[in-house]
């Protein structure tokens, strides 16, 4: 038996947990492939959760998100808002020989869900490994990528490509990048894309 949302309790009850109002609040976003989940993105409109990068400080702009961790079943997704500028960390020194690949991401912690100790949701920096030909660290789970940084091997300049994902209301027009973030989407009966390449 479910409690729908904004009954007024009688008796203790309904007593909505976290868990419960996240699975809820799933329907108003867009589907992305789980029935208690949702798409993980950030919402579209001006330099939301956009990763910048002057010398060697990285700065995440304000804004709202999505991130679904999905780690367990019934796990809905959480809706985050980062209300000022954050700077994960300085990049980390270039590589005297070899480029590397980092990337900024957008991190839930649920100790609930996932034992971390925490209750949280911060950007983070993640350093990959140089070498001749550079893989991303991974994304971790509950986590949405943000940007890319290509770091050349000293004394070349970094560039940071954005990263983010969006997401939209349940039923709107979901801005992609590209055919290839067309073609990962879970498909369902009234999806709308708009190709961003292709404007």
């Amino acid at each position: 038996m479910a409690d729908p949302l904004w009954i007024n309790a009688s008796a203790g009850s309904p007593a909505y947990s976290a868990a419960e109002l996240r699975q809820a609040m799933a329907l108003a976003l867009t589907y992305g492939g789980r029935a208690m989940g949702a798409r993980g993105g950030v919402r579209p409109g001006g330099t939301q959760l956009q990763v910048s990068l002057a010398g060697s400080t990285i700065t995440v702009r304000a804004g709202v998100a999505c991130v679904d961790p999905g780690l367990t079943t019934p796990q809905g997704p959480y809706w985050v808002a980062l209300p000022a500028d954050e700077t994960p960390g300085p990049l980390a020194a270039a590589d005297a020989t070899n480029p590397r690949k980092d990337i900024v991401i957008l991190r839930v912690y649920d100790n609930d869900e996932d034992s971390s100790g925490l209750r949280l949701a911060r950007s983070e920096y993640l350093a990959g490994v140089a070498g001749s030909s550079p893989a991303e660290p991974a994304v971790p789970a509950g986590a949405i990528r943000l940007a890319t940084i290509d770091v050349p091997a000293s004394p070349g300049a970094p560039a940071v490509t954005d990263r983010r994902p969006f997401v939209v209301g349940s039923g709107g027009i979901l801005p992609v990048r590209d055919q290839a973030e067309r073609d990962a989407l879970p498909a369902y009966g009234g999806l709308h894309v708009w190709r961003m390449d292709l404007r």
